[in-house]
Formats: C-alpha cells, structure tokens, sequence
C-alpha cells in the first residue's frame, strides 16, 4: 500500500527546499481546531465528532486536515495523557 504523507516543520523565513524537500507556506484557512487527549488509537471517535459537527452546522471539508503531536510518548508513557491537536479545514456551505 503506498501512503502519500506530508510532514511539517516550522522553518525560517525564507528558507527554501533541497531536493523532494519543498519549502512552502500554509495558507490560512478557516478550519475547526479540536484538542483530542488520549491514545491515538481513540482519535477515530474525535474525528466522528468533528464530522458530526460539521454535518449538523452546515459546513464541508475545505482541505487537508492537520494533526500536531503536542506529546512524545517516548517521555510521556501514560497515554490517556498524550495531547494532539487537529485542525480540519472548513467552508460554510
């Protein structure tokens, strides 16, 4: 199975690409932002709610939705602690 996967790291301005690597900036958006503590595993159910809401509230899908691992479960071992922020772009429809 090939996986198509875009990493992203804070960079200086002006920094440029080398190679596959691509320097670019992420537009801003209108997008809903979640705060889902717990094990990555349980995510499924947060990403259900974040569809519901944007079903029940008249919004659609506007991009490519962003995960930001604010835990490292290497230092962190109980992962109902682990904290990851998702940010869902949106668009009122």
């Amino acid at each position: 199975m090939a996986v198509d996967l875009e990493c992203g790291v804070p960079v200086a301005p002006g920094a440029e690409g080398e190679g596959r690597i691509v320097a670019r900036v992420i537009p801003a958006t209108k997008a809903l932002f979640v705060i889902h503590v717990g094990p990555y595993e349980t995510m499924v159910d947060t990403y259900a709610q974040i569809d519901d809401w944007i079903k029940v509230n008249g919004y659609a899908y506007a991009g490519n939705v962003r995960e930001i691992y604010k835990s490292d479960p290497q230092q962190e071992k109980d992962s109902s602690k682990w904290v990851t922020e998702i940010i869902r772009p949106v668009r009122k429809i």
